[in-house]
């Protein structure tokens, strides 16, 4: 499939304009690979599915073939050299861009309640078994050394009115989510409704939630579920009650504020319970209780929360499209630097996709949640070319070819397929090789040294 660079920028101009690039670039110096140059190359790694470094240099050369300038070489070296480079303040500058783009954009209809929902979530990539990425990001200590690979976690915040990923923060493989949540909270700058599950749900995180003007809802945490009775609290409703939650006499170990931060905490905090039932994967009936700051029963019907505690489940989906669909499950890359980078990367390219749905979902009048995210993607990567073509024409030749894209963007749509259900298992049968017991370096040794029994 033929890429082009300047396909991908044209593709993307509505939300990161021709000039932005440019401006933001730190690194002023004439290269080949300028930081323009290096992020539309890397960007079409990250759209073409992870795809190698010597296709990203392909389209760089094919780009330059058509623009009639000197041909470079194919080895990826300069354009390795020039990722690591391309500053993270630059990705994230960028980031920034299409994000207010996406906000900007955002409706009335897309809010519940007047409310902004977002949900946090954490997970993982693995990393090239390299010395500095084992060093930071450590495999998982079960396994024996030199036969897992690093793994970097890593808390992702999730925006239900757009679909994009606002902010994610990377964490050590070790470190629980609700730490690394807190390190999370001072970027809430705007009031909202926060959906998480139960590893969040603390006295800290939801009173500091609620200071940053966030309401939310949880999951209730597995040592108060415990304890959990409609006997006790206030009545407010079937299967509701409202309970009140006293501050813990000495701080957390895990907790990040200091002695002043933490004696300043508001001494109790009010919480609406709420008890419903749902079927899990297996048809099981289980029971389900969920702690919201929403306090106002009139105002907020239980069910209405049950159903959106329920839409937390997009975020496993959005993780899939990035992880699964995109194939950034594994980042070949050998230091955490780049680890961090590539991460960045993966998710703005991600966010991209997710600005031509929105864009091609107002235009055309369909439900956003609708829209395929590979389906997008596919017609991205199939229609690059296509906008390559029309760089040095007329505005209007290019207008009528963005409508026309957005119009068939907005036909790949999600197959309506309710009630279904499919076991998680592998049919695809793995390789009848060998498990690696030992490190490599190891095995090599051996052999040269003729004590290793060929397999």
């Amino acid at each position: 499939m033929h890429n082009s660079l300047g396909g991908f920028a044209l593709q993307f101009s509505n939300f990161i304009p021709r000039t932005f690039l440019p401006n933001c670039a730190v690194d002023q110096r004439k290269r080949v690979y300028t930081s323009e140059v290096t992020f539309w190359a890397w960007m079409s790694q990250i759209l073409s599915f992870n795809s190698s470094c010597s296709q990203a240099v392909s389209s760089v050369q094919s780009w330059r073939l058509k623009a009639k300038l000197p041909a470079i070489s194919s080895k990826t070296t300069a354009y390795c050299n020039a990722r690591i480079r391309l500053h993270l303040s630059f990705i994230e500058s960028v980031s920034r861009q299409v994000l207010s783009v996406l906000d900007r954009r955002v409706l009335p209809k897309d809010l519940w309640n007047g409310f902004i929902v977002k949900s946090v979530d954490g997970s993982s990539v693995q990393l090239m078994d390299s010395e500095d990425n084992q060093d930071e990001f450590p495999q998982p200590s079960n396994q024996k050394k030199g036969c897992g690979f690093p793994v970097m976690k890593f808390l992702g915040l999730l925006n239900h009115s757009t679909g994009a990923w606002e902010k994610h923060l990377t964490a050590h493989p070790n470190e629980h989510d609700a730490r690394t949540m807190k390190k999370l909270i001072k970027y809430f700058t705007e009031p909202c409704l926060l959906l998480a599950d139960r590893a969040f749900c603390s006295f800290e995180i939801i009173l500091r939630l609620r200071s940053q003007g966030v309401q939310s809802v949880m999951r209730l945490h597995q040592m108060r579920a415990k304890g959990f009775t409609l006997r006790k609290g206030k009545r407010i409703g079937p299967n509701q009650r409202l309970v009140t939650w006293i501050k813990a006499k000495t701080q957390p170990k895990h907790s990040d504020l200091t002695d002043k931060e933490w004696s300043d905490l508001e001494e109790t905090i009010q919480m609406r319970l709420i008890a419903c039932f749902y079927e899990d994967r297996n048809g099981e009936k289980k029971r389900m209780i969920l702690a919201t700051t929403l306090l106002e029963a009139e105002k907020y019907d239980w069910i209405e929360i049950m159903n959106l505690y329920a839409t937390r489940w997009d975020i496993e989906l959005r993780l899939r499209d990035v992880k699964t669909t995109m194939k950034m499950e594994a980042l070949n890359v050998k230091t955490p630097e780049m680890a961090r980078k590539s991460l960045a990367m993966a998710l703005l390219g991600y966010n991209l996709v997710k600005a031509v749905s929105q864009d091609a979902s107002q235009k055309e009048g369909v439900e956003l949640k609708l829209i395929s995210f590979k389906g997008v993607l596919d017609w991205i990567n199939s229609t690059t070319a296509l906008f390559h073509e029309v760089k040095d024409r007329a505005a209007k030749t290019f207008q009528d070819l963005y409508s026309s894209f957005l119009e068939t963007a907005a036909t790949k749509l999600i197959d309506d397929r309710p009630y279904r259900w499919e076991p998680r298992a592998i049919k695809k049968r793995p390789k009848p090789f060998p498990r690696l017991t030992k490190s490599r370096s190891e095995l090599k040794a051996k052999r040269e040294a003729g004590n290793l029994i060929p397999a």
